[in-house]
């Protein structure tokens, strides 16, 4: 009886300690929740949840363990006891290793670093601004700056310039594969339709090159990218110029015909009728207006158009490459084909574009308008909106208006291609 008695009272005792380790894991994590004295004594929810659970488990077994009342109960516990133990020191060790590994600011604003702030300022800039880069390239920089990429900065493309600051035989990485320009210029529908993109079949297709494979750089300079023969910043402002594909992100066929109700859009013959109409019957007449013009947007309403006449922009479609497939448009040796080295191709060759490019080219605008007796081209008032009621039909001569201007007739889009410009 003495050792039944001896017995039950250690796993009384044993009980009860289970019970007050419960209890202990339970309220750990509330006083660790509460401590002020520094962000690494911090223990993330999950932590939490595993305190709590751990703690709950404990005090349930040692509960059920004092509830034993007889030699002849069968219910023992021991069993548990290895895999509490193991809990209780993964949780430790856990808690300990976070103690020592989490930096000491941790928690002080927040959860990060209360010292990064402090070691950002002292840090060295590793991207040093296109004025760095034109102290030592100024004869590129007034390239790059004048073109289609004078807004994009030298090292998005070249990286940090930091060590070839520091030493000039630390050369920048200088990007020459078709994948590095597609990183921007691959045609996506996430992409602001009048960003200038392609599809690389498509492209190729277009100025005849039969790898599709070619690295951009074959054609373009990443610096001068179309050879812009003026500043792009001093061109002059004109209205904005819409593609299909601006309010219809995909579309690819330039056939379809534009419905009689679509909204008035500019057109490049509202100002240069006679232009237009005589680019009509000349080789060239395949391509769009902008194709050569080149326009860039600015704003919602306007952009920068450039006429170029570098000779390189005409190569880019002309010149005489190992790369050129049999479709490609006539292509020559500028080496051999021109007489003075800085000579325009448009100087003898205008009459493949426009004819004589000393007539004037703008006109007074002439917006087209709907022809007398043509249907409406704008939806019906609904019939709820059509009679006024006729308590409000008559007005007081006191409130009579003035005489009634005519109504403005609303511009309608001409019914043709559905891409008559880029």
């Amino acid at each position: 009886m003495k050792t039944s008695s001896s017995t039950g009272s250690g796993r009384g005792i044993f009980s009860w300690l289970l019970l007050a380790a419960g209890v202990a894991f339970v309220i750990t994590p509330f006083v660790l929740a509460n401590a002020t004295t520094s962000g690494r004594v911090e223990v993330s929810l999950p932590m939490y949840a595993g305190m709590v659970l751990g703690g709950l488990i404990l005090a349930g077994v040692g509960l059920l363990s004092g509830r034993r009342t007889s030699e002849d109960d069968l219910r023992d516990y021991r069993h548990a006891y290895p895999m509490l133990a193991l809990v209780g020191l993964i949780i430790i060790g856990v808690t300990g290793a976070r103690q020592i590994f989490v930096p000491p600011t941790y928690g002080q604003y927040g959860h990060y670093r209360g010292a990064a702030p402090a070691e950002a300022r002292v840090r060295k800039p590793r991207h040093l601004g296109q004025q760095q880069c034109k102290e030592c390239h100024d004869d590129i920089g007034k390239l790059h700056d004048k073109d289609a990429h004078g807004r994009v900065a030298c090292e998005t493309c070249h990286g940090p310039g930091h060590k070839h600051k520091a030493d000039q035989n630390n050369k920048l990485t200088e990007p020459r594969s078709q994948e590095g320009c597609l990183v921007c210029h691959r045609r996506l529908l996430a992409r602001p339709p009048a960003f200038p993109q392609i599809r690389v079949a498509d492209h190729y297709r277009l100025v005849g090159v039969k790898n599709m494979k070619l690295a951009c750089v074959k054609c373009h300079s990443p610096h001068e990218p179309l050879y812009m023969d003026r500043d792009l910043r001093k061109a002059r402002l004109h209205p904005l110029v819409h593609r299909c594909r601006d309010c219809h992100p995909g579309r690819t066929n330039r056939g379809l015909q534009r419905p009689k109700t679509h909204p008035a859009i500019f057109e490049c013959s509202y100002c240069h009728k006679k232009r237009v109409a005589d680019f009509a019957s000349r080789k060239h007449k395949k391509l769009r207006c902008s194709t050569c013009h080149i326009f860039v947007k600015e704003t919602p309403f306007a952009g920068r158009i450039v006429r170029d006449t570098d000779r390189r922009f005409c190569l880019l479609c002309h010149r005489k490459a190992s790369f050129r497939s049999a479709s490609a448009a006539p292509g020559i040796d500028p080496k051999t084909h021109m007489d003075a080295p800085k000579t325009a191709c448009i100087e003898c060759h205008s009459d493949a574009i426009h004819g004589d490019i000393s007539a004037p080219t703008r006109e007074p605008a002439q917006i087209p308008r709907p022809a007398p007796g043509a249907p409406a081209t704008t939806a019906p008032r609904p019939a709820a909106m059509a009679p006024r009621p006729a308590a409000m039909a008559p007005r007081p001569a006191a409130m009579a208006p003035p005489a009634q201007r005519p109504a403005p007739r609303t511009p309608t889009a001409p019914a043709g291609s559905m891409e008559t410009h880029p």
